[in-house]
């Protein structure tokens, strides 16, 4: 688990600098490697976040909260908890936790889907969609 949170962490510190997220409306963890660019129908989006201070922020709580972490890959409703995530949690974490004031929008509780995203966190501007 520590290698899956590891990765998920570099990933949210190499969106930071870059983009936010990916999002798509058929996203499956079943999918192979590299999939997630390609969907059979649907759209992916990548956004970067305005302010470089803000992905900073962000990036630095991802990795003091969860590298080395043994957080577990769990979809769960629990939006404040760190001992179970999963890749859009983290990626709102970041920007909820991790700046002052707040870079994302609560409530706390719920599911943080890939796609709701931009909905979620303040000022991220759309870099590039693929239909």
């Amino acid at each position: 688990m520590k290698r899956i949170v590891s990765l998920l962490v570099s990933a949210v510190m190499l969106f930071a600098m870059t983009a936010t997220a990916f999002a798509g409306p058929q996203m499956d963890s079943t999918m192979p490697d590299g999939a997630y660019l390609q969907y059979d129908e649907g759209w992916n989006k990548v956004y970067r976040h305005s302010d470089s201070s803000i992905t900073e922020d962000a990036a630095q709580w991802a990795e003091d909260t969860y590298k080395d972490s043994d957080a577990e890959y769990v979809i769960t409703m629990d939006l404040e908890s760190t001992d179970e995530t999963y890749c859009s949690k983290l990626v709102w974490q970041a920007y909820y936790y991790g700046h002052t004031p707040s870079a994302a929008n609560g409530p706390t509780w719920g599911v943080r889907l890939p796609y709701s995203l931009p909905d979620t966190i303040h000022n991220l501007d759309l870099v590039q969609e693929w239909l």
